[in-house]
């Protein structure tokens, strides 16, 4: 096993010990940079992404041959550690404890580390990994919070961050929460970004952070949620999330739905809410105009066609329902797609 030590949040530094995996890094400019993972390691590509002095984040899509390790330190700061699997999962633990944590595949995972403290990170052989780890600069960003009197609504958001978090270890695995898998996607998918992109990587790399964040504080109201189902129903749950996912415009009712997960209907719906925080019909509901606007933007299809090709029987109320979300008419929209080219 490679054990890979970076210390801080530079983005200088982090690419510095991340050549360890790679023969090379190429630079988009001072604030990107992508590198492929040589063969010696396994197959894939890391990515490094600088948005301020004290926020850097490194995406992972990769499948190491061995087990590797990558333990993140600051030696003067405080540090917060926002870990997301995408997909597959890692483990975890600090220097001062031999226990491996699972984060698993879509968990919500966060972490505190003092200067004393070293955060370990495990690839496991032959798991494909999609993940991110964001490096939050606790003390750096509450050093400029005390100069600045002014404080722009980023720095007053990390100020509420900062303050929320106090100077010693810390350690939360939450629930799943699949609000983050949108905005890792958007940054682990993009290998090649342009000018553009790289806005919108920023605002999924703070998107990430904020929901996460948002995850943990409903938690610590409620002293953390208790999984309403066993860790085997929950997967089944999972596994149908995928199903509605790939099969929207087909018949999804309810009676459809339990056949293929196993569940009878009230763990079903159970699973939804703790999972999803989303009833199933709202869920579907949600996909099929998010579907909608897609066939929107790639197809001539009219109204009528629409509500047919996603599953609704009322096109009124799939007008409705699609203004409600979307803020304008479908008929609008199959007019001027241009309408939703920012959805």
């Amino acid at each position: 096993m490679t054990n890979v030590n970076i210390v801080g949040s530079d983005i200088g530094e982090i690419t510095k010990s991340l050549s360890a995996f790679s023969d090379a890094s190429h630079y988009f400019n001072e604030s990107y940079v992508s590198m492929t993972l040589s063969t010696t390691f396994g197959n894939g590509s890391i990515s490094i992404v600088r948005i301020s002095d004290s926020i850097s984040a490194i995406t992972f899509d990769v499948v190491f041959s061995e087990d590797q390790s990558i333990s993140l330190q600051n030696k003067t700061s405080h540090n917060i550690d926002f870990i997301y699997c995408l997909e597959g999962h890692v483990k975890q633990k600090f220097l001062n404890n031999s226990r491996l944590e699972c984060i698993s595949f879509r968990q919500n995972s966060i972490f505190g580390r003092t200067p004393k403290t070293t955060n370990f990170i495990t690839f496991l052989s032959g798991v494909p990994v999609k993940a991110c780890i964001i490096i939050f600069d606790n003390t750096y960003s509450m050093r400029i919070i005390d100069e600045d009197k002014n404080l722009d609504l980023r720095t007053a958001a990390v100020k509420e961050l900062s303050n929320n978090f106090k100077q010693e270890d810390f350690r939360y695995l939450g629930r799943i929460c699949f609000k983050p898998a949108i905005y890792a996607k958007k940054i682990i998918d993009n290998n090649n970004p342009s000018s553009s992109d790289l806005l919108f990587i920023e605002a999924a790399i703070l998107n990430i952070m904020a929901s996460q964040w948002e995850r943990h504080q409903e938690d610590s109201k409620t002293n953390g949620i208790e999984a309403p189902l066993r860790p085997s129903e929950l997967d089944k749950v999972v596994a149908l999330e995928s199903f509605i996912n790939s099969n929207i415009t087909e018949n999804l009712s309810i009676d459809r739905l339990v056949k293929i997960s196993g569940l009878n209907p009230a763990k079903l719906q159970l699973g939804f809410n703790y999972l999803f925080n989303a009833t199933i019909s709202s869920y579907v509901r949600d996909k099929r105009l998010d579907k909608a606007a897609q066939l929107i933007k790639e197809t001539d299809y009219n109204v009528s066609e629409l509500v047919y090709s996603i599953g609704f029987s009322s096109r009124s109320y799939f007008s409705k329902i699609f203004k409600q979300k979307f803020g304008v008419l479908p008929s609008q929209c199959v007019s001027n797609p241009s309408l939703l080219m920012a959805v």
